[in-house]
């Protein structure tokens, strides 16, 4: 085992300071083609953008010799609900477009135009967003966004046709009679796509149509989000180890299907349970992960 301890650099939001971070609340992660790490928040995003082309992500300074952050509130017409709206997930399609995971529907963020586009669930019309609240959001290796919903399934946005396909929990297992609330999403290097739900996975082949169902039996049922890392660019795909990167309410886990094991990587032992909400790995190697409370100063270094 690898006794080595995790380094942390640990940003906050500071209300004296306007270029930290927008909020306290950090439940999603992504670095874009750009280079630029987006933050979701509660209140919108935040980005932080390298200070040079060589820097590992040593973003601008401000006069505190701290790194600063550009900020982009919600401006929402018509205006949002009084209420507490988390980007749960990020991800950028081939336009350079953000789609944001909420709970109050799916936003699109244009970051030349600093604004948002809110997309909702239309009764009236079987082509659009399935449900408004989402969980996750995906782009495929083929460029095709998929959308998790809390308990109507997938939706699969069609660019061609302009229009979101919907997947019930009907189609990815008949024998299935259930609302499906989706978790997490991703597709693997073989280009399968796993979906978790609160208490199963799935694994949809969109080539044949085969969809695989199991019990999730290797970790908490609040699996909250997935990342697959390999060593595919060293060794031929058979002789490949890929792993899969877990959050959840207890912390980082890492799931081995060669072995079909599972370990905690974080907190250490000792350490109170910590509610781990995004990840993300850069492309040096390192692992980003957001919260919703602050790291304890105790829990790594």
């Amino acid at each position: 085992a690898d006794d080595q301890r995790v380094n942390f650099t640990r940003y906050t939001r500071n209300e004296k300071e306007k270029s930290s971070l927008l909020d306290y609340f950090c439940s999603s992660l992504l670095e874009t083609r750009d280079g630029s790490i987006w933050i979701g928040t509660r209140k919108g995003l935040s980005r932080m953008a390298p200070a040079n082309p060589d820097s590992l992500y040593q973003g601008f300074k401000g006069r505190s010799g701290q790194e600063t952050f550009e900020n982009y509130g919600y401006s929402i017409t018509p205006a949002l609900p009084q209420t507490e709206n988390f980007i749960v997930d990020i991800c950028e399609d081939r336009r350079g477009a953000l789609w944001l995971a909420t709970y109050l529907g799916l936003f699109i963020f244009d970051p030349q135009e600093a604004g948002y586009h809110w997309v909702r669930h239309d009764a009236g019309d079987p082509a659009s967003l399935s449900y408004d609240g989402i969980r996750a959001v995906y782009r495929d290796r083929g460029g095709a966004m998929w959308i998790g919903t809390m308990g109507f399934g997938l939706s699969r946005w069609d660019q061609q046709v302009k229009q979101f396909r919907a997947y019930t929990s009907k189609k990815l297992d008949p024998d299935l009679d259930t609302k499906l609330s989706i978790s997490a999403l991703l597709e693997d290097r073989r280009g399968l796509m796993w979906i978790f739900t609160g208490n199963d996975w799935y694994q949809l082949n969109r080539q044949t149509g085969s969809v695989a169902h199991r019990p999730l039996e290797f970790v908490s049922p609040e699996t909250n989000a997935l990342h697959e890392d390999s060593d595919l660019p060293l060794k031929p795909l058979k002789e490949s180890r890929s792993f899969l990167w877990i959050t959840n309410n207890a912390g980082v886990f890492r799931y081995d299907p060669r072995p079909g094991r599972i370990e905690k990587i974080f907190p250490p032992p000792g350490e109170p349970l910590f509610r781990l909400h995004a990840i993300y790995e850069d492309n040096h190697g390192d692992v980003w992960f957001g919260s919703f409370s602050n790291l304890s100063p105790n829990a790594a270094t």
